[in-house]
């Protein structure tokens, strides 16, 4: 993974246009594809398959980030099929990838700044794997609190109850009886004489 990449959380995005207008406005052409309304960026692959499937090595790294030459870029369409996400695609004989605003000499990308519900984050690797631990944590933490109910519940279903004599027993959930099965044979009438 790379040092950076853009991160959206799906319950503060409202689905607004504001980071494809503002991208559409900087490049001419919007780099954020929107499936479903939810905008979908690219992850900047390590070992990035767009790049090393280009017959024509019109994408290049800069900074780790995958970048693609409009002038060697000749719209075979082979980077936008390696692509692991979909988030490449050909427009106006061009491949368009994110390339977090790099080629135009930006310190943040335009979409995280547009982004006026805070739905895009802009982190770093260590700040994601921060991020992950959490919801690790949290998961961890529903997981314990949910088997502490059901240990509740069992005793609460088995607790001692008093008998007309004063002795305590414990009271067990019933359970159900199983019919006894028929025969499967064909009853034999009697004849009456």
């Amino acid at each position: 993974m790379n040092p950076k990449i853009i991160v959206l959380n799906p319950e503060k995005c409202t689905k607004c246009y504001d980071c494809i207008n503002i991208c559409k406005e900087i490049h001419g052409e919007s780099r954020v594809r929107k499936i479903d309304g939810i905008p979908i960026f690219c992850m900047q692959c390590e070992n990035a398959p767009c790049k090393e499937i280009c017959p024509v090595d019109a994408i290049y790294l800069k900074e780790g980030i995958p970048i693609v030459d409009k002038e060697r870029c000749i719209a075979c369409g082979m980077c936008a099929i390696a692509c692991p996400i979909g988030a490449i695609f050909i427009k106006n004989k061009v491949a368009h990838k994110c390339t977090l605003c790099l080629d135009v000499d930006r310190i943040t990308p335009a979409c995280v700044e547009a982004c006026k519900d805070k739905a895009l984050l802009l982190v770093s690797e260590e700040t994601l794997d921060m991020m992950k631990e959490e919801k690790r944590k949290k998961r961890r933490k529903r997981r314990r609190t949910n088997s502490r109910r059901r240990k509740h519940r069992r005793k609460a279903r088995r607790r001692p109850r008093r008998t007309p004599r004063g002795r305590t027993r414990r009271t067990r959930i019933p359970r159900k009886r199983r019919k006894p099965r028929r025969p499967r044979g064909r009853r034999k009438r009697q004849r009456k004489l």
